[in-house]
């Protein structure tokens, strides 16, 4: 019985090995070259292939990024210095308007030193300077409205009241005699008692009172080039000898 059984046993190992045959022929080493990868399929191939090396194939440190040492590090800016410079340019080019907008600026932020002041004030002055004589020829003219213009023009320009000049405007417009430029000299207000007495000879050129207290008030106002354009204009002889000598005691000689 048992050798029957361990005889079908063997029959069928031989049958199997029989019908395997073909799959176990040996493979020549040329063969090999030819033969497909069946270990894994093609992308996990890629994927193999394309992988980083180990880490023991990695080199031991990677480089530093350059630096670059000569790049100087960045310089703060400095608002109020760079303003002051362009104060400082404006001012030596007589830029007046731009000397005075930065003066304002400098006050803004609080840095407005006693350099910048003095330039920008400088500005200020240079600028009255120029429009105070147009403004003072429509005062004499009574052309009241359009030298309230020009005023007001002036302040917005210069940051600068001028307050001689601010006077003559307030007495524009009204009617103006002698009365009121002796209470002005009385009240030592030679700015305003100059200004009535204009307004009179701009009325009547040939008013010689009226001329000779102009030159007065002139010289009292230490103005000495406006004294001389009145003085010049004086026909009576008792009338120019007195206003010499007051001008002369005020230390202005007009000739």
């Amino acid at each position: 019985m048992k050798l029957a059984i361990m005889t079908g046993v063997v029959a069928l190992l031989l049958e199997t090995l029989d019908a395997l045959g073909p799959f176990m022929a040996p493979i020549s080493p040329a063969d090999w070259a030819t033969q497909p990868a069946i270990d894994a399929p093609r992308d996990v191939a890629v994927v193999v292939a394309d992988a980083p090396p180990p880490p023991d194939a990695m080199p031991d440190a990677m480089p530093d990024a350059p630096i670059d040492a000569a790049a100087p590090a960045p310089v703060p800016v400095d608002p109020a210095r760079e303003l002051r410079a362009q104060l400082r340019e404006a001012n030596a080019k007589k830029d007046w308007d731009r000397a005075v907008l930065l003066g304002r600026k400098l006050s803004h932020i609080g840095q407005l030193d006693k350099e910048s002041d003095k330039l920008s004030t400088e500005g200020s002055y240079k600028i009255n300077d120029e429009m105070r004589p147009s403004i003072e020829r429509l005062i004499q003219s009574g052309d009241c409205a359009n030298a309230r213009t020009r005023f007001d023009a002036m302040v917005k320009r210069s940051d600068l009241h001028d307050q001689p000049l601010y006077k003559k405007l307030q007495a524009c417009g009204g009617e103006v005699t002698m009365d009121d430029v002796l209470l002005h000299a009385n009240k030592g207000e030679y700015d305003e008692a100059l200004a009535a007495a204009e307004q009179i000879l701009a009325k009547d050129p040939r008013d010689e009172r009226a001329r000779r207290y102009a030159v007065v008030a002139a010289c009292m106002a230490k103005n000495p080039a406006k004294a001389q354009a009145l003085y010049d204009k004086l026909t009576d002889p008792k009338r120019k000898e007195d206003a010499k000598g007051i001008c002369s005691a005020r230390g202005i000689e007009v000739k």
